[in-house]
């Protein structure tokens, strides 16, 4: 019998051994057997809603930095890099943007242009030295205790 009738079709009456007391196990058992039937239910109506949301989420029209970028194989951190260049393409959404999937999808098929796929180098930050002259024996020369205000 497919889960699905058993689901359908039982009831507490259909137990033949619900009022003999003699036959619990029995009872038992056949409760034990629609637990698993319902849970067998449950687990394929979660996969189908899995399934459902997931394909809501991958037809997506317009997509996220992070969504664009995880389709296009890049770091997050380059998509409005791309966007800034002119080569890929943002609208405004809600108050934030967003990249259209045929954007996303035609430089995927273009490919990256060299020059902006290349990671760039870390600009190396010179601080300024200190200043010189009498600045450390002026430092030393204020008073110890509390500053005034």
């Amino acid at each position: 019998m497919e889960p699905d009738a058993v689901l359908d079709t039982w009831e507490w009456a259909d137990l033949d051994c619900v009022n003999e007391p003699t036959s619990a196990p029995v009872a038992l058992a056949e409760v034990v057997r629609v637990v698993e039937v319902l849970t067998v239910e449950v687990t394929t109506a979660n996969q189908k809603l899995d399934m459902i949301t997931r394909r809501r989420r991958d037809d997506a029209l317009l997509l996220s930095y992070r969504a664009a970028a995880a389709l296009l194989g890049i770091d997050r951190g380059r998509v409005p890099a791309l966007v800034r260049a002119g080569v890929l393409r943002d609208v405004p959404c809600g108050k934030g943007r967003r990249v259209p999937r045929t954007e996303v999808e035609r430089l995927a098929v273009e490919g990256i242009p060299q020059a902006l796929s290349a990671k760039r180098s870390q600009r190396v930050v010179r601080r300024p030295h200190p200043p010189r002259g009498d600045v450390g024996a002026a430092i030393r020369a204020l008073p110890r205790g509390r500053r005034a205000r």
